[in-house]
């Protein structure tokens, strides 16, 4: 907007601010025209970019009913769901299934039996060098030789080991705790050269004085190997002193039944702690795996105990409940969509209204600019052509019919109708009619909406569900928002209204420069007058006063 100098005219007692604005009348009215003009162009892309963001939350939406997980549902019964349980996906046929745990997976282990030994020192001393039996002397405490070292392996299939390692100068502080921790943070490469934890993990348990180490993943592949490091240096208590560790924390096996008796070091040594891979048959084929998890057919099967009495029977069947729910959930989505797409395009434009300058808006509180202006925007977008051919393409892919779907070709064949001009093709959804045809096909609402969920096809699409179908348009419709509006209401994109808003704040900045020019030049023309009327009127006080 225009600025003025908030000068007056003393001499002649004239309003110079008046007299300017008025002179500057047909510059101002330009500038203003331009200004409401940028601001409606502002407003409209605002008003298409909050649709476009409503618009690709929609199409995420359609997308995801591409997916079986949305458009199939399952229910599973075990025979005995002590031994095993199951999921079913969207893959899983409404089957039973004979299914036999031979055997449940398990980690490998090491557990104190029972309470620590100190080979030195109190009972309850959590230092390693007293569990060793090493006495720091002033000769060896602060000695950088290693005391104590052993190494590691967590995998059968791998030779790679890591090493823990401690001096006698770390002994003077280093527990059983810290030893623990230093199991649990050793590092291995990955193969991609990436640096990430092994799979073993150890805990000092000090309420009860034990040792707990554990390979985080079962199987039989996953194994525990701890092995007492020698030394070369003739002499050296490197060896013996491990082992008096390794021995006094009285580490033992699980086999899922009972606890071993403990290992010394070198048990230690010569064994491997090896895990139980899980063993399950379903249908006469035997499945193993480090986890208690197997999928078969689109069926996760999870063995809770091992069978004892003959195979288990597994039954899948269709959850109608949730699979009318999730339909309900995909025409509520559609709905509220095209409520808020709709109400812009139908939107009834007040010629009363609309864009404000500073001026008018000077006079006004912000209660009513906020008021002025929700009224100036409303219908801002009626009958636009690229929110109309969305709307289109939204009812087109609804009401198409869909191949391969049998009895069922149409949306409306199962329960969703789209609603006529009156409702401006809202879907509504009769759940008896839905439930039928999903008693009749327990697949009818994949065959619907997802269908031939590969295709991305815009004008071949009657093998395609419907919302294949919304999914494919609205990616060209998302395109022409976007080439239109930009995503945003950011005015800094080569969209066609960001290019038009660009410009226009050019023209704005042009006709600005002018209008202020013209008010600079009005004030020193006025303010000459008031110089010029000053001088006369001097000028007459004189030759009055010479005169008498």
């Amino acid at each position: 907007m225009s600025q003025t100098k908030g000068v007056s005219v003393s001499n002649t007692g004239m309003d110079m601010d008046a007299l300017v604005k008025a002179s500057v009348t047909t510059y101002q009215s330009k500038y203003d025209a331009a200004y409401k003009k940028e601001t409606v162009a502002e407003w409209t892309k605002s008003a298409y970019a909050d649709l476009y963001t409503e618009l690709a939350k929609f199409k995420a939406t359609a997308s995801d009913y591409k997916l079986q997980s949305k458009t199939t549902a399952h229910t599973t019964t075990s025979g005995d769901s002590s031994v095993v349980t199951a999921t079913a996906n969207g893959d899983a046929l409404n089957l039973s299934h004979d299914v036999t745990v031979n055997t449940v997976a398990r980690n490998a282990s090491l557990q104190s039996k029972s309470a620590i030994t100190r080979a030195t020192g109190t009972s309850t001393s959590k230092l390693l060098s007293d569990v060793a039996g090493i006495t720091l002397t002033d000769d060896n405490k602060d000695s950088l030789a290693v005391a104590i070292s052993f190494d590691v392996q967590d995998s059968a299939t791998s030779t790679e080991k890591r090493t823990v390692s401690y001096t006698y100068k770390d002994l003077q502080t280093k527990t059983l705790t810290d030893m623990a921790s230093d199991i649990k943070s050793l590092t291995t490469k990955t193969a991609d050269d990436k640096t990430t934890n092994t799979n073993i993990t150890a805990s000092y348990d000090a309420t009860n004085d034990t040792m707990n180490i554990y390979n985080k993943k079962a199987g039989a592949d996953n194994i525990i190997k701890i092995s007492a490091n020698t030394s070369t240096i003739s002499g050296d208590q490197l060896e013996s002193q491990t082992k008096t560790l390794l021995t006094n924390l009285h580490l033992a096996t699980y086999d899922g039944a009972t606890l071993s008796s403990p290992l010394d070091a070198t048990a230690l040594n010569v064994n491997t702690i090896t895990g139980v891979s899980s063993s399950i048959t379903v249908d006469g084929q035997t499945y193993t795996g480090d986890t208690n998890a197997i999928t078969v057919a689109g069926v996760t099967y999870t063995a809770n105990k091992k069978s004892t009495s003959g195979s288990t029977t597994v039954s899948i069947g269709t959850d109608t409940d949730t699979l009318v729910k999730s339909v309900q959930t995909f025409v509520d989505s559609y709905n509220t969509l095209l409520d808020k797409m709709t109400a812009q395009l139908h939107a009834t434009k007040s010629s009363t209204y609309g864009a404000l300058t500073s001026d008018q808006k000077s006079a006004m509180t912000a209660d009513e600019i906020t008021a002025w202006e929700t009224k100036a925007k409303t219908g801002i977008l009626r009958n636009d052509s690229v929110l109309s051919k969305t709307v289109d393409d939204m009812r087109n892919a609804m009401t198409m019919t869909v191949s391969g779907g049998g009895l069922y070709k149409t949306a409306g064949s199962i329960g969703l109708t789209v609603g006529d001009w009156k409702t401006y093709g809202h879907i509504t959804l009769d759940t008896d009619k839905l439930k039928t045809a999903i008693a009749d096909d327990p697949s009818i609402v994949d065959k619907i909406l997802a269908g031939d969920n590969k295709s991305t096809s815009t004008t071949d699409m009657d093998s395609q569900g419907v919302a294949t179908r919304l999914s494919n348009l609205l990616t060209v419709d998302l395109k022409n928002f976007s080439d239109k509006a930009g995503t945003s209401a950011s005015v800094s994109d080569t969209s066609t209204l960001g290019t038009q808003i660009t410009d226009m704040n050019t023209n704005l900045a042009a006709l600005l420069k002018v209008l202020q020019a013209k008010q600079d030049y009005y004030y020193t023309k006025y303010n000459d007058m008031e110089s010029a009327v000053g001088q006369l009127t001097s000028s007459l006080t004189s030759v009055t006063s010479f005169l008498g």
